[in-house]
């Protein structure tokens, strides 16, 4: 995503298949919410169900607020893919508050 003076609030993210057992159903490759060349962005009350990041914050990645957000399944929030790019890979301001991580089986690690 890119973008300057964002605001996203109440959105569910199910990156989920439906024809499998609860448990196996999570589906790689699914990021919830990213950012990248992004500045003053808001995220309130976001829930995300699936295999992949919940929230990743890619490289710069400035002024973000992160708040009330669950992360069923996944990997949790990330601060990624720095340094996969020739340009600028920094990322600076990051609040992140009100987190609740649910752990949707044991392939599901690293979740911060």
């Amino acid at each position: 995503m890119n973008g300057t003076d964002m605001y996203f609030k109440d959105i569910t993210c199910n990156a989920t298949a439906t024809k499998a057992p609860y448990g196996e159903n999570w589906v790689q490759n699914t990021d919830g919410f990213d950012t990248m060349d992004a500045n003053n962005i808001v995220l309130e009350n976001f829930y995300y169900q699936g295999g992949d990041d919940c929230i990743a914050l890619k490289p710069r990645s400035y002024n973000v607020k992160v708040s009330n957000v669950t992360c069923h399944g996944g990997n949790g929030i990330a601060i990624g893919s720095l340094g996969q790019y020739l340009e600028d890979s920094s990322v600076e301001n990051v609040i992140v508050d009100s987190v609740n991580i649910i752990r949707y089986n044991d392939d599901m690690e690293n979740g911060a």
